[in-house]
């Protein structure tokens, strides 16, 4: 192999070694859903070519159950998740928005997606692998703390009761009802919600551009080894 042999097979190599990325896709959610309660979920595309994409956007649960509906914009309509919403993210854009809700409870949830190109290519990104867990709020503990809540009101207004005969003072009904109002307000309080972000690199993806580094890693071994194989022949017969 000759020097200009050489150079270009290393030129080659530099070029596609530059083209080399690892896609991937972050997503923000709210902390915790309620069941039949809509919810958003922003999508972020990173180190994908510019173009249309279509997005699923799938929550199963621990059962591997599909407990998840998506919103259609196209069809202004509720479908399954396990149909793609077209052009969630357009043209010269890197993200989208799409509406979701969950029909019941399920432990261990996450998010699984998919994004497909204009041309059909379909990318698949494991919720369990990039940490995208969803918790549902069940709505069994939700009871038992209303039925908690239900019983300390009701002692506290004995208590009171008690304590107004005592000085001789009659509860009204409009008190009552503002404890009341002031004990939602604090439930209300301690369900609010935050947004997180996730961003994870696909395992495949990952493994993939391993693959990649490691066959040019091999392949200038090669290259190496002609160069120094002809320098030593050449000393031979200088020889």
């Amino acid at each position: 192999m000759n020097k200009g042999g050489l150079f270009l097979v290393l030129f080659f190599i530099f070029i596609i070694m530059g083209n080399v990325s690892a896609l991937n896709v972050s997503l923000s959610y709210p902390d915790k859903v309620e069941i039949n309660q809509e919810f958003e979920v922003a999508i972020s595309l990173n180190d994908f070519e510019d173009g249309d994409y279509a997005v699923k956007l799938d929550i199963i649960n621990g059962d591997e159950k599909r407990i998840s509906k998506i919103y259609d914009e196209n069809l202004s309509d509720w479908k399954s998740s396990y149909y793609y919403v077209k052009d969630v993210v357009a043209s010269g854009e890197t993200e989208g928005i799409v509406k979701m809700i969950v029909y019941e409870y399920g432990e261990n949830s996450v998010i699984n997606v998919k994004v497909k190109d204009s041309k059909g290519a379909v990318k698949t990104f494991n919720g369990n692998s990039n940490g995208w867990t969803v918790f549902i709020n069940n709505p069994e503990d939700k009871l038992s703390d209303l039925k908690s809540l239900d019983g300390n009101n009701k002692t506290s207004e004995k208590t009171r009761v008690r304590q107004t005969e005592e000085e001789t003072i009659v509860l009204s009904s409009p008190t009552a009802d503002l404890v009341s109002e002031n004990n939602a307000s604090d439930i209300a309080k301690l369900e609010s919600k935050s947004i997180k972000s996730n961003l994870y690199m696909s395992n495949q993806e990952k493994v993939k551009q391993y693959c990649v580094y490691l066959f040019f890693v091999f392949l200038l071994l090669i290259i190496v080894f002609f160069i120094l194989r002809r320098s030593l022949r050449k000393r031979i017969e200088i020889v």
